[in-house]
């Protein structure tokens, strides 16, 4: 299941989400009420608005907790029963404890799917070599990238 802004519906659809909700829908709440009820929720770049949304679909269906790639963003009120977290997974793969995991994460499972199709890679856009760093963040501030990655290559 994809949530994006509907201009980004196929993409989403390409990496094999076998529903769509639009997240500018006024019907986003429903929507994905009927489509759930949910086990678990990950909220990838989520904003405020997004984070209430979750609260209220994980509150119809009696509460429950979502994952966020930004942690609960201030002044969001989530509903009695409803919680939202954000953790660290970077440092997870850094630690030499998970060495092997990592190894094997990294460089056979992600590396077969990819070569295989069953994952795909985000569209990469590359803004340009080094001096191109303050473009690439204006981009990124004014809100002006969705459904792809910017790069910046520094030999460029």
């Amino acid at each position: 299941m994809g949530v994006a802004s509907a201009k980004n519906a196929e993409l989403v659809r390409s990496f094999g989400a076998e529903h769509f909700v639009d997240r500018k829908s006024t019907t986003v709440v429903q929507d994905l009420i009927d489509i759930g009820p949910f086990e678990a929720v990950l909220a990838a770049q989520d904003a405020a608005p997004d984070q209430v949304v979750l609260g209220e679909v994980l509150a119809a269906q009696g509460g429950g907790t979502f994952l966020s790639t930004m942690g609960v963003r201030p002044g969001v009120e989530l509903p009695p029963g409803v919680s939202g977290f954000f953790a660290q997974f970077l440092d997870d793969y850094l630690d030499p404890k998970n060495k092997e995991f990592t190894r094997w994460l990294w460089w056979e499972f992600l590396e077969s799917e990819f070569a295989s199709g069953n994952m795909k890679f985000m569209p990469v856009r590359v803004v340009g070599g080094l001096d191109k760093v303050q473009d690439a963040w204006d981009l990124l501030k004014e809100g002006k990238v969705s459904g792809q990655r910017l790069a910046i290559a520094p030999n460029l």
